[in-house]
């Protein structure tokens, strides 16, 4: 198990990439999705978690029904997709919780500022969700581990 766990430091460093690009600029580069979903592929073939390579499709199909309600920005939905293949199908429930959990405290603690500071740019460009994805697929990768 520990010789896997080297993957986790260039996965948390795109995170770090992908939460300071999302809350600074609300977009979450294309690039850095595809580090990740070849990262999540060479994961996939070094661990033999073929199975792994379904996830993303299911992901992306809901992301796409997400975004059509403008609930979710297809960056997001990429994003969550690319880190997909490095989730188990088994940490998969945990992980879409902790996103859906910290999106929401995000979303409220965005709100919350916004009133106090009568400054309604907290909440006028949206939530980061970028931030929830990356700590949830953190979590769910090293759980996967």
């Amino acid at each position: 198990m520990q010789y896997k766990l080297w993957w986790l430091l260039p996965i948390a460093t795109i995170a770090l990439i992908v939460s300071y690009q999302d809350i600074r600029y609300r977009k979450i580069p294309n690039g850095v999705v595809f580090i990740v979903a070849l990262l999540g592929v060479f994961f996939v073939l070094d661990t033999g978690r073929l199975e792994q390579l379904t996830l993303p499709v299911v992901v992306l199909a809901l992301g796409a029904v997400l975004f059509q309600f403008n609930i979710l920005a297809a960056g997001d939905s990429k994003l969550f997709a690319a880190f997909s293949l490095m989730v188990s199908p088994e940490m998969m429930l945990l992980v879409v919780n902790v996103i859906i959990f910290a999106g929401g405290l995000l979303a409220i603690a965005q709100c919350v500022l916004s009133r106090m500071t009568n400054n309604l740019e907290w909440t006028n460009r949206g939530v980061p969700y970028g931030v929830p994805i990356c700590l949830g697929s953190l979590l769910g990768i090293a759980a996967s581990l």
